[in-house]
């Protein structure tokens, strides 16, 4: 069983993880659109053209599942995947998130930090709407968080400065979806600004929906794929991950 797992850049590793956790002996196909993000600043034309190029690279390489891992790729191109591809399960962010989000929340507020592309989806709107969700959604687009973390800065102090920012508007929220999939890097930061609030990390969401659909068949084996800078992203994942990931582990894909 190979499962295909993507985003713009690192913020699909924290989905990683969980999926490989989930799935010790399947074999994942890892591409990261280095070159081309952050994604939630570009046009829904230009996400969806982006999703549409991994995930037919992704499946030419025998992806039998795939997971857009990014909230801003699911908005803007899950349905153009899966109507490209009806044969192979693609599961994305968004749905996921929702459905634990209105699970754990007690007052009926939840909080989104997502990037502005997601927010200005209403993605998320349409998603608790289908989970019969009648409580209110506090929505922030946090532009920079991604880009701060594709760098490798998710744990420098001055990020937590940006993270107060951007979580000032969130007073009455119980629950907060981390809405892009670079976020939960930052989850430390977070705890300590908001304490009581509950995090929510759609990757669990995602691992929960799948585990029943996938069998952990395979070798284990992971195959890193980027478009942009192999470097950065072989110390950055490795950070990330607590593993050393090595640059001979990871080649240099350009759509």
């Amino acid at each position: 069983m190979k499962i295909g797992i993507f985003d713009s850049g690192v913020g699909a590793l924290s989905v990683y993880r969980e999926v490989r956790k989930a799935f010790p002996k399947v074999d994942i196909d890892y591409f990261g659109d280095t070159l081309r993000m952050p994604y939630g600043s570009k046009t829904p034309e230009e996400i969806q053209k982006f999703t549409l190029e991994i995930g037919t690279y992704l499946v030419k390489e025998g992806a039998e599942a795939l997971i857009i891992a990014c909230n801003t790729a699911t908005a803007y191109g899950l349905k153009a995947l899966e109507e490209a591809f009806p044969e192979i399960p693609v599961y994305g962010m968004i749905e996921p998130g929702a459905r634990l989000a209105v699970k754990r929340t007690k007052n009926k507020k939840i909080g989104l930090l997502a990037t502005k592309g997601t927010v200005n989806s209403g993605a998320y709107d349409k998603a608790l709407q289908k989970q019969n969700f009648d409580g209110k959604l506090c929505k922030v687009g946090a532009g920079l968080l991604a880009p701060i973390v594709e760098e490798g800065f998710g744990d420098h102090p001055g990020t937590k400065k940006f993270l107060e920012t951007y979580l000032k508007p969130f007073t009455k929220e119980d629950t907060l979806i981390l809405g892009c999939t670079h976020f939960p890097v930052l989850e430390e930061f977070i705890k300590e600004i908001m304490p009581e609030v509950v995090l929510i990390n759609p990757a669990f969401g995602v691992v929960e929906e799948i585990k029943n659909k996938m069998e952990n068949k395979g070798k284990g084996q992971t195959q890193f794929k980027i478009s942009g800078d192999i470097q950065n992203f072989s110390a950055v994942a490795s950070k990330i991950l607590g593993e050393k990931i090595s640059v001979e582990f990871v080649e240099k894909v350009i759509l």
